[in-house]
This record gives C-alpha cells, structure tokens and sequence, in this order.
C-alpha cells in the first residue's frame, strides 16, 4: 500500500508542472470579420423576405455608409478616439439618433474634448478611461476599453488587424433608462489598378436590427449593396450613386430608389449626409453652435455648401433688420461702423446664393416679419431681398451724409440714455433731437454733397432692382412670389396683392427721380406704392412699440392710397438735396417741436388714443431758428377743421419744401373751408396746383394732409 502511494506520488509530482504550463499556453481566439459575415450570413438566409418598412434614409441610422474615399477611416474604426465617445452619449439624446449611428457621428463633427469631459452645445459630461491592450494570435490586436461617465457607461471590446485593415468591434452601452448591446465589423480593402477604388464592407449587429453594407468607392461614384434583416422580415438596396454636374449638392441614384431628376434637394446617401442635414434643420434656427458645426461639416466634406451660405444670409439679415436703428447710428459712431458691416456682410452672402435649396426656410427680419423661401430659390425671390437690403443701405448712406456733430458732453450724454434704454419712446427722440438742434447750427445739414449723391444714386439703384424683379416675377410660379388664375401676387400679411403687368421704362418710379410726377395719370405709382406698404406692412405688421418710422410710413401710405389725384407734383431730387434740418418741423426755444395731435401726446409716431377735433396752436411758440418768412414767433392758432386726424398737426420751417411740393385742393370742399380755418381766399384756378408759402401755406398743408389722412 505505502508503495502504491508513493508511486501515486510520483505520477502527481510529475503532470502537475504540465498542467501548469497548459493553463500558461491557453489561447484567446479574436473574433475575426470572417466570422461576424457567416453570423450575419446565416441569419439572413434564414429569414423571409418581407419589405420591413425602412426607407434608405433610415438604413443611414442602422448602417455606415461612408460617403468618399477621404472619410474611409470613420467607417473603419468609428471607435478610435475613445475620449470622443462620451460626445455620443450626449449627441443620441440632443439629436434623438441611435447610439450606434452617435458614435460615427462624434469623431466626424471633429468636436474636440479635453482630458475629463465633453460638450455638445450647451451640454457637458465629464468621464474617465480605463484601457488595458495586449497582442493575440495571427497579427490581431485586443483592447478592452471601459468609458465611465455619470449618464451611463461604455465598454468595447476591440480587435484589430493592422495588416488587413480589419476591425471586430463589441459595445456596450449602459444608460439609466435601456442598455444597448452593439456588434461592429468593418473591413476596407484597395482594388483596381487603372482607377484608385476602395471596397468598404460594414456589418452591424444592434436591438433586433443588423445591417450589412458593402461600398465600392471609384471617382465621384459609389457602388452600394445594402441587406437589411430585422424582427420583420429583411430587405435589400442596392445600386450606384453618382455626383450630378452641375449640380454637386444632390447625386443620381440608379436602382436603390427614385428621387426624382430636379437639383433642388438633397437625398441623404451616407452617414455624413444624414447627419449633416439634422444640423442644417438646427441652424436654421439662427444657434450660432449647429451653424459653426455645418460649417465645419461643409468644409470637410464639401457638402450643403449652398445650404449653409442661405442660412447664413437669413442670420445676417435677422440681426442687420433687429439692430437697425436710425437714431442710434445718428449718435454713436462704432454703433454705425456695425451697421454698416451687417449690411455688407448681407450683400456679399446674398451675391454667393445662385441654386436651389433642399427645402423651405424661413427667413426671419424681425420677430413678427418671415418670408418663406421655397424651392427653388428664384429670381424675384432674389431680387426682394436685394430691394430690403437696399433700402436699409440707403436709409444708412443717407444718415451718413448728414453732418451729425454735437458738443462731446451732449453726445456722450445721448449715447449712455440710449445704451440705458431697451427702447426709445416717441417723446425721448423729440427731445434728442430737439435739444440736439439747439446745441448744433450744422446738425443735420449737409457738408458732404459726395455723399449725398451716393445715396441719391442708391435710390437709383432701388428703382433699378425694383423694375427688374418686375419684370422678371411673370416668368416664376414659385418661391416667395407666385401665380393663380388671377395673375401675379405676392403673399402678404393683407392676403394676395396682385400686380396686372410689370409697368415698362421709364415709369413713374423714374419720373419721381427725374422731377416730377402726375399721380392721378401714371397708375404705375400705385403699383409701387402698394407694393412698398405691402412690403413694410410684412416687416411691421400691426401692434405698438416696434418701429415707430415703418408704423408712420406705413399709415401715410394706407391713406395715400386712395386720394391720389390730391398730389400734384413732388420734385423728388430736391426734397432729397435738402438739407434735413430745413424740412424738419420748426422747434422752440424750450427744446419741443411744434407738433399737435389730435389726442393726448402719444408715445408712437400716429395717435393710439381716441382722436377729438380741436384747435391747435393756441399758446404762443418761440422758435429756436426763424421759420418760413423769418417768423420767430407763432401767434396765429388753427381753429377746429371738423377734420379728425391720427396724424399730427405740425408748423413745418418751410411748407414747400423748397419748392419740391404742389398739391391740389379741389377735393377738399367747397373753398369756404380754407377761407374759415386757415385765414385766406385761394383763387380756385390756383387751387389744382397748389404750392403752400407763409404762415397760411403751413396751415392749409395741415388742413390738407388732415384730410388726406382723416378718420373714416
């Protein structure tokens, strides 16, 4: 028995170092993209062939698909960087895409991290990264990555092989709500010798649904076979992909699905493509961190170029029309240097806009005025914004031909209460104004005629947009402008407004530069008045406190309209030439204009109150500078006219301005009127074409333009 044993002894001494060095020489097999294809082979062999109701546009969340040769190295190891990786977590929950497709997207957006943490807008998550390596049979590679942050976890498991450009891939994604189990296979081989050509092959296993995507990449064409299978069924795309010419934003698809011939719209055809259209969905909003992104995207990957340019120009044109402020740029030189920027960085974006767009965008002026721009984008569609950025141009060229010069302290003054202000009422720029005037001989008078002239040439320029895009508006039948049965109109805040037939050079748009016009004879003037009303009715619309000049133009307007034959002639050129501050309504020596409602003093340009009629300038006035005829003081009073009018009663320097007006009284009643209001018997052959001088001529100009613009 004792040698039974030691012979027992013996055996175990002599195997237990050979089971030792067996435990020493296990091997790790790597997973190998041979193996995941039979998996994924087999799984679809074995399931039927039901369409499973995912179009192409969503395979780009399910598969990868790259979308050139230059991006091949995402779609190989979308796992690289695993620093970036926390960003997916961050970008699935802002951009509602599966993880798997956030993963891929967190090293394209090129959105560098720092050592502990990553943000994503306004979105930040800190992390830490555990990484153990270590080198197995036939050449591969083993990582186990373990990515732990305070929303949720990471872990890859990771094999590589260098020499085939082969990569095995198996995440796993712990959130506080689900877990996500997701196996990558990615494979990249070069072929062909004549034409450099990259096959790219891409399995992915995830929640129910895998994916299998081969990708032959020669020149600017794509070979694509896609195999779907998922709980329903499984499906198939599969067909070539080229870049159109002339016409590189959308490519030609042959067999994967019908999009149609016209170059007016992207159709996503990888993983760039689709995300990169979520993130023009989000710039559109004017988020200054989604247009940096698509930047960025557009840049790299030389897509939605236009695109980016469009919304660009909407940005620019939303802050140039929310930050133009004509009493501002009056008063504060770098404030006006900023304006002046705005409006050359919108006229060189809009120059770069010249094909169509994917789909609508709004194009935001102000909080209450937004064109929608449709595709394709049009001429006239074009041309309506270079007429707005043109009369914000000549508004600003017209400012600043102006001598605005004013003793420092005053100025320094004006700025800080402006700057203090959200918003100005009516009253505060009366009194800038006013105490502005007494301050300064030269404010608002005119030293620099270059300038002048600049500006009046702008004007010229308006009236040449202006007819062009009329011209041009038949020829389109969408965008902004747009066609029915009933002819050309554009959409407005009012309903349609139509226009019968572009009118033909010259008009009476050119008239007026040229000196003169007969409204009652030339219907054209009509057309671009209503267009012009129509046009800052969008920009205003109705309410109170958001632009006091447009509400005032826009009201003048609206009763213009129907009392044209009561202008008689208006020399443009002069009114123009003139200095401001001689057709500004006369001011007192107590800092006031001379300027009556017909209601309490309201804070906006036209009463908002309920209008009586009433006598106006009853109390004696001592003007600051003499008025017309060298009247210094005002002791003549307007008694009541039995007119009620929104629009204030005003003792203008110079009724005429300087010759500019004629305006035809006939309409105004029998001439008793004028005889009992103003004071004075004008001869009815005198009264058709009517040029208002001296004290009566500032009354009969207020009994005129009280009846012009009197409540119905």
């Amino acid at each position: 028995m004792k040698k039974l044993i030691s012979i027992l002894l013996q055996i175990l001494v002599f195997f237990l170092p050979l089971v030792e060095s067996c435990e020493n020489k296990t091997i790790e097999f790597a997973e190998k993209f041979e193996d995941v294809s039979s998996e994924f082979d087999s799984l679809f062999e074995k399931t039927d062939f039901i369409n499973t109701n995912i179009d192409f546009s969503q395979t780009l969340t399910l598969c990868s698909l790259p979308l050139s040769q230059k991006d091949l190295t995402y779609f190989l190891d979308p796992i690289s960087q695993p620093e970036n990786l926390p960003l997916a977590i961050i970008i699935s929950e802002e951009l509602k895409t599966p993880i798997f497709a956030s993963l891929l997207f967190a090293n394209m957006a090129d959105i560098p991290c720092e050592k502990t943490n990553c943000s994503f807008r306004t979105n930040q998550i800190s992390y830490n990264i555990e990484k153990e390596e270590k080198n197995i049979q036939e050449g591969y590679k083993k990582e186990i990555i373990k990515i732990n942050t305070y929303r949720g976890n990471i872990t890859i498991r990771k094999y590589i092989n260098p020499s085939k450009t082969e990569i095995v891939a198996n995440i796993s994604v712990e959130l506080e709500e689900k877990v996500e189990n997701i196996k990558f296979a990615s494979k990249i081989t070069q072929i062909g010798e004549t034409v450099e050509t990259y096959e790219v092959e891409n399995i992915v296993f995830q929640n129910g649904i895998s994916c299998r995507s081969k990708t032959k990449i020669y020149g600017d064409q794509r070979e694509v076979n896609i195999r779907l299978v998922s709980l329903e069924g499984k499906q198939k795309f599969q067909g070539y992909i080229k870049k159109i010419k002339g016409c590189q934003q959308k490519p030609s698809i042959i067999g994967l699905i019908d999009i149609g011939s016209e170059c007016d719209f992207i159709f996503p055809t990888s993983n760039i493509e689709f995300f990169s259209l979520i993130i023009k969905n989000r710039a559109e909003n004017f988020d200054d961190f989604y247009i940096s992104l698509l930047e960025k995207l557009s840049g790299k990957f030389e897509i939605l170029a236009e695109e980016l340019l469009l919304i660009k120009f909407a940005k620019a044109i939303s802050d140039l029309s929310q930050s133009f402020s004509i009493i501002k740029m009056m008063y504060d030189q770098n404030f006006q240097e900023s304006i002046s920027s705005k409006i050359q960085d919108a006229e060189r974006l809009l120059a770069g806009i010249k094909i169509a767009i994917p789909n609508r965008l709004k194009l935001k002026f102000s909080e209450d005025f937004s064109i929608e721009i449709t595709k394709p984008v049009n001429e006239p569609s074009l041309l309506f914004l270079k007429l707005y950025i043109q009369i914000l141009k000549i508004i600003f060229l017209y400012i600043r031909s102006l001598d605005l010069n004013i003793p420092e302290n005053l100025k320094n003054q004006i700025i800080n209460e402006i700057q203090q202000k959200k918003s100005l009422k009516m009253s505060d720029k009366l009194e800038i104004l006013s105490s502005s005037l007494n301050e300064s001989n030269s404010f608002l008078m005119t030293s620099d005629n270059y300038r002048r002239e600049i500006a009046f040439m702008g004007i010229k320029k308006l009236i040449e947009i202006f007819l062009d895009f009329l011209s041009k508006i038949q020829n389109y039948s969408i965008g902004v402008f747009a066609k029915d049965s009933s002819g050309l109109y554009i959409q407005t805040q009012k309903g349609k407004f139509y226009f019968s037939s572009p009118p033909k050079y010259p008009d009476a748009i050119t008239q007026i530069l040229q000196g003169g016009i007969n409204y009652n004879a030339n219907w054209q003037i009509q057309l671009f008045m209503r267009f012009l009303e129509d046009f800052l009715r969008k920009i205003y619309i109705s309410g109170e406190g958001k632009n006091e000049t447009i509400e005032f133009i826009l009201y003048i307007l609206n009763k213009v309209n129907t009392n044209y034959s009561l202008i008689e002639y208006i020399d443009f050129p002069k009114v123009f030439f003139s200095n401001l501050r001689e057709i500004f309504p006369a001011w007192t020596k107590d800092g006031k204009f001379a300027i009556e409602w017909e209601c309490i003093f309201p804070e906006s340009i036209t009463c908002n109150a309920e209008v009586f009629d009433k006598e106006h300038f009853s109390s004696e006035l001592i003007f600051s500078e003499p008025i017309t005829e060298n009247i210094s003081i005002w002791n003549y009073k307007f008694p009541q006219d039995s007119i009620k009018t929104r629009f204030p009663y005003i003792i203008y320097k110079d009724p005429s301005f300087r010759g500019a007006i004629r305006i035809n009284l006939i309409e105004l009643g029998n001439n008793n009127l004028i005889t009992k209001v103003c004071g004075i018997y004008i001869d009815p052959i005198l009264q058709s074409r009517y040029q208002p001088q001296g004290k009566e001529g500032i009354c009969i100009l207020n009994l005129w333009i009280a009846y012009l613009t009197r409540e119905n």
